[in-house]
């Protein structure tokens, strides 16, 4: 059923992350559309540390709909 889907991402709306990390400093990163495509005002920072900042959300983040603390509770197998 999705194996025809094409992988993509649709931002609605704008993203703003504050974030700090010792011995580097603290700042935003501001996430939004403009002529059909995505932006990010980054304040200098890299695409590899702006990965690092949006895995650690979303690693320490707890899931609404969550059953569990386990990820492999969730997979549909």
């Amino acid at each position: 059923m999705f194996e025809n889907m094409n992988d993509s991402v649709e931002l609605r709306g704008n993203i703003d992350i504050s974030w700090s990390r010792n011995g580097v400093g603290f700042g935003q990163l501001y996430f939004y559309e403009q002529d059909g495509q995505v932006f990010c005002s980054n304040e200098m920072m890299g695409k590899e540390f702006i990965k690092k900042v949006l895995n650690q959300l979303v690693d320490e983040c707890v899931l609404k709909d969550e059953k569990s603390g386990s990820e492999t509770s969730n997979s549909h197998s």
